[in-house]
C-alpha cells in the first residue's frame, strides 16, 4: 500500500468477508494509518470463488477504463448478486472452525450426513441443509441457485478440495455448460 501511496496510484482492496476474518479491518487500519486517500478497500462479504468473482470484475472494469474509486462503487452493487454454497464432506473442518458441536462433527464424519452452507449477504456462514451424501448435497446447491435465478453473464464456479472428479461428475450431471474449476 505504501509503494502505490507514494508514486500516486489509486488501488482497490478486496478482502475476504470481515465475518470470516479480520483482513478487512486490517486493510482499513493500514489505510488510514497511511493516510492513503485513494485506496478503497472492499469488502467482499464473500470467500474463495465469491472473492475471485469480485477481484475479475475489478480488473474486467480497469481494463476498460474505469478509475479506481468507480471500480469500488461499482464492486459494493455487485457484492451483493454473489452467491456461494458448499457441501461439506468432512464435518470435522467445521468443529474445527467452531460452527458445530463435537457431537454433531462426529456423527456427522461417521455417518453420510452432509451439510450444505452457504455466505449470506452479511458475509457469513449460514447452514443451508443437512442431506445424505455429497450427491444430494451438491443437487441442494444447484436447486439453491437455480431458484434464485445464474446470471448468465458470470461464470458459475465449481470449487473442489482433493475431489475434482466429484466436481466433474457434478458439471456432466447437471448439463453445466459454463464453469471454471477453483
Amino acid at each position: 500500500m505504501k509503494k502505490a501511496r507514494d508514486n500516486g496510484e489509486s488501488v482497490v482492496v478486496i478482502t475476504v468477508s470481515s465475518a470470516l476474518s479480520g483482513s478487512y479491518q486490517s486493510a482499513v487500519l493500514a489505510r488510514d494509518l497511511l493516510e492513503y486517500e485513494g485506496c478503497y478497500v472492499i469488502d467482499s462479504k464473500s470467500a474463495s470463488a465469491g472473492q475471485k468473482l469480485l477481484v475479475n470484475e475489478a480488473l474486467r472494469l480497469r481494463d476498460n477504463g474505469f478509475t479506481a474509486k468507480e471500480i469500488a462503487e461499482h464492486l459494493l452493487r455487485f457484492r451483493s448478486r454473489i452467491m456461494v454454497y458448499a457441501c461439506i464432506d468432512d464435518m470435522k473442518y467445521l468443529y474445527g472452525g467452531g460452527r458445530h458441536t463435537n457431537a454433531a462433527a462426529l456423527l456427522g464424519s461417521t455417518g453420510r450426513i452432509k451439510p450444505v452452507i452457504s455466505i449470506t449477504g452479511s458475509g457469513s456462514v449460514a447452514f443451508e441443509a443437512k442431506t445424505i451424501g455429497m450427491r444430494h448435497g451438491m443437487n441442494h446447491m444447484l436447486m439453491s441457485l437455480k431458484k434464485l435465478g445464474i446470471d448468465q453473464n458470470y461464470p458459475l464456479y465449481i470449487m473442489h478440495t482433493n475431489a475434482k472428479k466429484s466436481g466433474i461428475v457434478f458439471i456432466k450431471a447437471h448439463n453445466i455448460k459454463r464453469n471454471s474449476f477453483c
